[in-house]
């Protein structure tokens, strides 16, 4: 270009060229110098960034002070990548003390202004966090239905990819400090058409039949939900009724009526031959506890128990057949699973003083013994907040059969079916639910799997912080297998930010 400009000044054919090149060259000059210096300015901006996301992280967990310069520099370099002649210079950290900083500066190779002697621009950026340090108490509601098991991409079910998506929001949160984290505790609330609450359930039922799944001493299974929330279905639920129902004391025999799918056309099983499914035996076997999901784990502060309990190994990669699976009959009831969630985590619901529990993955792998769950906090709570993840692939439903005529309903946590067990008055009781959580100050994530299906509405309505309607930054609707893992991602990163308070 400036051979070209140069080749002006000898033009003879008038002055008007010269004339030109004189004035030009001071413009196209300033403008390459701009280009240069927006472009500096552009990864000043992103750097910045990227220490805001690292100091974030780091200030969120605890720690040494390798584990946490180690965890802040995994954050640094996947936001800030040295790519396209930027070169990340070592930044300088304080991480152990209060507040966070993290200094550094980047390289930035020039075009315009190699011209007159500058071929680089350095930039630099320092990021402060104080740290006043909130916990969280996040409940994973998550779909264990059978098309999960069904749907395939490249080699992956879709509930092989939710155990990953799910493992990696658990480590992602537990970054640095996996074992008894101060800050965090998690529950895992596997539904479909019913959910198995897991350490609580001999207090809670009554008159448990004489089969238990796997010949277990007590009522292990899944429970039938108490009419007065669930089976007397009202077409506009109030959430306050809701809520006050779900908080009413549990812990006492016969709250709730004990999971029983009796012999049927469609379940055949004999008395005289125990067939109570076993969680290794697949998961359309006959027998009373059919259709029932794995069980849930109340909140524990530790890592590798939920990993277990997921099916996932250290670095968050699904494990085939442990953990969750894809439960075929029944349905999905989305209301049940949220009721579940909101248990989990009230403070005056069932899993008060649960104690130690023993935590597997259903299927000959680890064993997490002796695992101490927690008291839920209160509601509202200075420094901690209580968060949901609900997670779907398909709309609410219940199964259904004809036979000799006439429709038969698959048995469900709502018992016997009922012709006005309908998907509508589902959806309306699991947006009552979920208005019920946040009327108590509970933020609700929500994520739905497209796998060629079409969501409910309870799903989106259900994400967000306000009682009646749902926020779109809180839901996602992942179009396929990576953009659900994305989610799960986006979720944590968020939550992390969340756990700093200032």
């Amino acid at each position: 270009m400036l051979s070209r400009f140069r080749s002006l000044f000898g033009d003879q054919r008038g002055s008007v060229a010269v004339m030109f090149a004189t004035a030009a060259i001071p413009t196209i000059i300033a403008v390459g110098v701009s280009t240069d210096l927006v472009h500096a300015y552009t990864v000043k901006s992103r750097l910045a960034a990227a220490l805001d996301a690292a100091a974030l992280a780091a200030g969120a967990n605890g720690g040494t002070a390798a584990q946490l310069q180690s965890l802040a520099a995994s954050y640094l370099s996947a936001d800030f990548p040295n790519h396209n002649g930027v070169t990340l210079n070592t930044p300088t950290y304080n991480l152990t003390g209060d507040p966070v900083t993290i200094s550094a500066s980047a390289t930035v190779q020039t075009t315009f202004l190699q011209a007159v002697g500058i071929n680089t621009i350095t930039v630099a950026a320092t990021t402060t966090v104080e740290k006043q340090m909130r916990g969280l108490e996040v409940a994973l509601v998550l779909d264990n239905t059978g098309s999960l098991q069904d749907y395939t991409s490249n080699g992956v079910t879709n509930i092989e990819a939710l155990k990953s998506a799910a493992a990696q929001l658990v480590i992602k949160l537990f970054a640095s400090q996996p074992v008894n984290n101060a800050y965090l505790r998690m529950a895992v609330i596997p539904y479909v058409a019913a959910v198995d609450p897991g350490p609580v359930t001999t207090a809670m039922v009554k008159n448990p039949p004489s089969m238990t799944p796997n010949g277990a001493s007590g009522w292990t299974g899944c429970v039938v939900e108490r009419p007065s929330t669930f089976q007397n279905f009202s077409t506009s639920p109030n959430y306050k009724t809701v809520a006050a129902d779900l908080d009413s004391p549990v812990a006492t025999a016969g709250y709730l009526t004990p999971y029983n799918w009796a012999s049927d056309y469609y379940n055949i099983w004999t008395n005289g031959s125990v067939k109570a499914m076993t969680w290794t035996s697949g998961n359309s076997g006959p027998g009373p506890n059919r259709a029932c999901p794995t069980p849930v784990v109340p909140l524990i502060n530790s890592q590798q128990p939920l990993l277990a309990a997921i099916g996932a190994d250290s670095s968050g990669t699904y494990i085939d057949n442990q953990g969750l699976e894809g439960w075929h009959d029944g349905g999905t009831i989305g209301s049940i699973g949220m009721a579940w969630g909101y248990r989990v985590l009230s403070p005056s619901g069932p899993y008060q003083n649960v104690g130690n529990i023993t935590v597997n993955n259903y299927n000959n792998g680890t064993t997490v013994t002796n695992v101490p769950t927690f008291n839920p906090n209160p509601w509202v709570t200075t420094n901690w907040k209580k968060v949901v993840v609900l997670m779907t692939d398909g709309v609410n439903n219940i199964n259904t059969y004809s036979h000799n005529n006439t429709t038969y309903g698959h048995y469900t946590g709502f018992g016997v079916w009922k012709s006005s067990y309908t998907v509508s008055l589902v959806d309306t009781q699991e947006e009552a639910v979920c208005d019920a959580l946040r009327s108590n100050g509970v933020t609700i994530y929500s994520v739905f799997l497209n796998s060629n299906s079409t969501p409910g509405p309870a799903i989106s309505y259900c994400a967000g912080t306000q009682v009646g309607k749902g926020d779109p930054n809180y839901y996602f609707n992942a179009q396929n297998q990576a953009a659900l893992l994305d989610a799960f991602n986006t979720i944590g990163n968020q939550l992390s930010n969340l756990r700093i308070s200032q």
